[in-house]
């Protein structure tokens, strides 16, 4: 059943109005409740406490397919979608596009970078003044172009003669700029810069150990420490056979660099094949979701917290014991994904309810004590790879919607209301 967008009454009594108000509410409910969803016995509850509007197309110029998508919001609340899009070349760029109403509305697709060679894994955020920055790879370098220099330009963070991988940008509430990547011997670096970009600091490895460091992810505080969490993996002599850690980095900020701590704590004690991190970072806590994959068809999804003064929590299972099945080749793990609602933590991740079926988008949060989840309508498709952020009293998501595995890839646009009631405009005669 389709989401009623308006309901509209006219009466002219003040009680009946106060009581028809009330019976249109409790029909807006009932209208716009999901319809049900295929649940594979001894599965959690499919269920939603948002409102969620239907999907759109965003990727409206990629023929050739679009992936990666990440949004995000500015102070403003301006929204931004980057993606990489296949040009008729067949290579991969970064495009942009842009909602200054909220998401209602979106300006035409536009490069965020030209190139007559792979520009991979774009990535971005936002400065103090509400500039975008983003940061993408080439095959041995890591790259920096801030919004106004779009299409044009681009700095260089490193170059170097090893392959990197997955870079990841953060900005200080001073407007520093820290990145991190993975690099071909295996360690996570960092860079940063205090102008803005136009000048990096050398790379430093801030991962030190034998085995394979990959993924990072980056988040700053409000007092403009940084912090980074990334998969490890190593060799278990108990299992003998490899298997992946969550490890997170704390590093305090001076005016001579960034001071890390050299030994990282282990976030995923207990978990077997703890992949893709991500964290969201605040001075009085720090946020983090990863993945855990058993199998293609169990697979898992946690959450971890550091509150100011106490010590990290035990990693909760937010799937709650139901594992959702990922029949995707890639990515082979479920992508979590965080952002803070008013300090609430949603998490949102892809996942199909039993073996056979299509991946969607699915979501917790702490808000309904992590035991339902709700679902974000991606049509008869298999969704992936979701981005979300928090804005304008609205969860934004963006995900790609698989139609041809590998090679064409799209990428969609979907809000909902927080807070679970909308309500609905009653005007008087």
């Amino acid at each position: 059943m389709k989401p009623a967008t308006e309901l509209m009454i006219f009466v002219r009594s003040k009680r009946f109005w106060a009581i028809s108000a009330l019976i249109v509410q409790a029909l807006f409910i009932i209208l716009t409740t999901p319809a049900s969803i295929p649940v594979s016995a001894g599965t959690a509850e499919v269920t939603s406490d948002l409102f969620w509007y239907p999907p759109r197309l965003m990727s409206t110029t990629a023929d050739d397919g679009a992936f990666l998508p990440v949004l995000r919001s500015d102070a403003s609340g301006r929204l931004m979608l980057m993606y990489n899009q296949v040009t008729d070349q067949g290579i991969e760029i970064p495009y942009y596009r842009e909602s200054l109403d909220g998401g209602k509305s979106w300006l035409q697709p536009e490069t965020a970078q030209q190139s007559e060679t792979a520009l991979l894994q774009a990535t971005f955020e936002f400065d103090k003044d509400d500039r975008a920055h983003a940061v993408w790879r080439t095959q041995t370098g890591i790259w920096h172009s801030g919004e106004d220099q779009w299409p044009a330009s681009a700095n260089p963070i490193t170059s170097t003669t090893q392959l990197v991988f997955s870079p990841d940008i953060a900005v200080a509430p001073d407007d520093k700029l820290h990145v991190v990547w993975a690099q071909q011997d295996n360690h996570i670096y960092h860079a940063y810069s205090e102008d803005k970009g136009n000048n990096w600091s050398l790379s430093s490895a801030i991962s030190h150990g034998t085995n394979k460091s990959d993924e990072p992810a980056i988040s700053s505080d409000q007092d403009g420490n940084v912090h980074v969490v990334w998969e490890e993996r190593i060799y278990d002599p108990d299992i003998q056979n490899f298997r992946y850690e969550v490890h997170y980095l704390p590093g305090l900020t001076s005016e001579i660099g960034v001071n890390w701590a050299y030994t990282p704590t282990v976030l995923s004690t207990g978990i077997m094949n703890a992949r893709r991190p991500a964290i969201v970072a605040r001075s009085e806590a720090v946020h983090v979701s990863f993945a855990s994959r058993v199998s293609d068809d169990a697979q898992y999804a946690y959450y971890v917290q550091q509150t100011a003064g106490s010590g990290w929590s035990v990693p909760m299972d937010v799937t709650r014991g139901n594992p959702v099945t990922v029949n995707s080749n890639i990515p082979f793990v479920l992508v979590p994904v965080l952002a803070l609602c008013d300090g609430t933590p949603y998490l949102y991740f892809h996942g199909a309810l039993d073996a056979n079926g299509k991946e969607a988008i699915l979501g917790v949060s702490s808000s309904t004590g992590w035991n339902s989840r709700d679902y974000v309508d991606a049509g008869n498709v298999r969704a992936i790879r979701p981005s979300v952020v928090c804005a304008n009293s609205k969860i934004h998501i963006v995900y790609e919607t698989v139609i041809k595995p590998n090679i064409d890839h799209q990428v969609y646009y979907a809000s909902g209301l927080l807070h679970g009631v909308y309500l609905p405009v009653i005007a008087r005669s």
